[in-house]
């Protein structure tokens, strides 16, 4: 679901020592307000189906993936 190289203007998480402003900021905006690290589903892809997402999580939670279900 998440794409971090979808992004064309943050090629990085910010470190510890970077500044809030501008980049900090940036970031945190782009990735909440803008979902900008959200994988969108191109033109000829199928946007994923609610049955598709639950066969999934069924599929995560038989097997005891607890860090794949999270």
């Amino acid at each position: 679901m998440l794409d971090p190289a979808s992004s064309s203007k943050f090629k990085r998480k910010p470190l510890p020592h970077d500044p809030i402003l501008p980049t900090k900021e940036a970031f945190i905006k782009a990735k909440y307000v803008d979902h900008a690290f959200i994988r969108k589903p191109g033109k000829d892809e199928e946007p994923w189906s609610l049955d598709d997402v639950n066969k999934q999580l069924w599929s995560c939670v038989r097997t005891a993936h607890v860090d794949t279900t999270l």
